[in-house]
């Protein structure tokens, strides 16, 4: 049982029992927590730091839904599920959320973790995409962004003076199909804006990776360069290792 517990600390903190109880879980840890239980506290989860997977049970990871989750600006929550070679079923979750800026990993040409909430389908040799409907309320205090890796939909309450979108450089569709929507973003189909960036300066031990509709343009010197679907690299630069996955491309500067 939990009474109240704070998380902290840089690490990898992991919670596969079942957690019950009338308190509050908040992570305040810049590394990673991972919930695997068939939780059923029913205190707020609230997340402030770091990134939070959640695998194998879904929603139930999150507790009862009836004190919902916050997930604050500079924090990541990713819903993880198993599936077969032929992916995942599509997902419902009914927590009410509040979602309050971008996520843990917002950092220039490496944008792992640069959303709000997220979801995948991991089948054993790889990460696949999801279909995930949201249908609890979600109140937005802060302009936040998602990945929806194929179909992100919103269908419940979506309310809050700010936008929801696609993070920069994740692929899929973000659906706002809200039942009652007074955010600044009308329902409707987003999906991740196209973006250029040049860069000129050299340094010769960082890696880049470049995602979905994202081109970058190297005039200067990189270790190693990876090209995921979606993604264009061009330029004049000098690059140790190019990888390029299915989708992606190689154009002239």
């Amino acid at each position: 049982d939990v009474c109240s517990s704070d998380l902290a600390g840089d690490g990898f903190i992991t919670m596969l029992s079942t957690i019950s109880g009338t308190g509050n879980i908040v992570n305040n840890s810049t590394g990673y927590l991972f919930l695997a239980g068939n939780n059923s506290f029913t205190g707020a989860l609230t997340l402030n730091a770091g990134l939070t997977q959640v695998t194998g049970t879904g929603q139930n990871a999150l507790g009862s839904a009836s004190a919902g989750t916050t997930i604050n600006e500079g924090a990541t929550l990713n819903f993880r599920f198993f599936g077969n070679d032929e992916g995942c079923d599509p997902v419902t979750i009914a927590e009410p959320f509040t979602l309050a800026g971008d996520g843990a990993g917002n950092a220039p040409y490496n944008n792992l973790n640069n959303y709000s909430i997220g979801a995948d389908c991991f089948d054993g040799p790889s990460r696949e995409a999801v279909d995930i409907t949201l249908s609890g309320a979600i109140s937005l205090t802060a302009d936040t962004k998602v990945d929806p890796t194929r179909s992100f939909k919103i269908t419940g309450p979506l309310a809050g003076n700010f936008s929801i979108g696609v993070a920069q450089g994740q692929a899929g569709n973000l659906v706002v199909a809200s039942s009652a929507n007074t955010s600044k973003t009308p329902n409707g189909t987003y999906q991740a804006d196209a973006v250029t960036s040049t860069i000129s300066n050299s340094s010769p031990e960082e890696d880049i990776d470049i995602r979905y509709h994202e081109t970058i343009v190297i005039n200067g010197v990189r270790k190693i360069i990876d090209v995921f679907t979606g993604g264009i690299l061009k330029g004049t630069g000098t690059v140790g290792t190019v990888s390029v996955r299915n989708g992606g491309k190689i154009a002239q500067a």
